[in-house]
């Protein structure tokens, strides 16, 4: 018969915890401050397991103080930072001797933003194709941004700067993304227009080169 009915209270008395076996907390030495503390047997345990777990500091403070990779620790002299002359042009272990192409150079360039900036002041930040104004904008070529490269043949930074055709305001036009969209899509065969071509960006060798569908202006 139970010691106790059904919602009434007090502590179990049924069977004896006596015998039971149990660890008293163990003692250490903190590697900081030489302070002793106790921690549990379990820990001492899993640190016999793992020496990385045994317990070493007392508190947080002496942890951060005595830890190896501590927070805050000043950053080593020859550790390489961005934009370090060890890591820029044939000093980096990746360069590929100057693959990338001259267009996305030359809109990277400072006089590229102050064109594109200059074309969005004098149409109002408006699409002259749709009337949108505001929004995500782009500014666009009139003869085509490749074209001139190709008719001038730019090949190097300098000779962009250099080009009046490319930096010519009145050359350029105000477009919304889905009016610029458009208007790349009919001048250029796409690649996405082409299946034979989308297979191509998979395979070695890439694909054939855009065509121009029509006469520059």
């Amino acid at each position: 018969m139970p010691k106790f009915k059904k919602g009434e209270g007090g502590y179990w008395t049924g069977k004896s915890r006596k015998g039971l076996e149990t660890h008293p907390a163990m003692e250490f030495e903190c590697k900081t401050c030489s302070t002793k503390f106790k921690r549990s047997h379990y820990a001492y345990k899993k640190g016999l397991e793992n020496p990385k777990l045994m317990p070493k500091f007392c508190c947080r403070a002496c942890q951060f103080t005595g830890n190896q990779h501590k927070v805050g620790k000043p950053a080593s002299k020859t550790a390489f930072k961005k934009g370090d002359t060890r890591l820029v042009g044939e000093n980096n272990p990746n360069w590929k001797g100057g693959s990338s192409p001259i267009a996305s150079k030359v809109r990277k360039l400072n006089v590229y933003a102050e064109w594109r900036r200059a074309v969005y002041e004098r149409d109002d930040h408006t699409c002259t194709k749709c009337g949108v104004r505001g929004g995500y904008l782009n500014a666009d070529h009139i003869k085509l941004f490749h074209k001139i490269l190709e008719d001038n043949k730019i090949k190097t930074v300098t000779e962009a700067r250099a080009c009046g055709e490319l930096w010519d305001i009145s050359n350029g036009q105000t477009l919304c993304r889905p009016c610029h969209k458009e208007k790349t899509t009919s001048e250029l065969d796409h690649v996405y227009q082409s299946k034979e071509r989308m297979r191509g960006l998979n395979r070695a060798g890439g694909t054939p080169g855009r065509k121009w569908k029509r006469d520059s202006v």
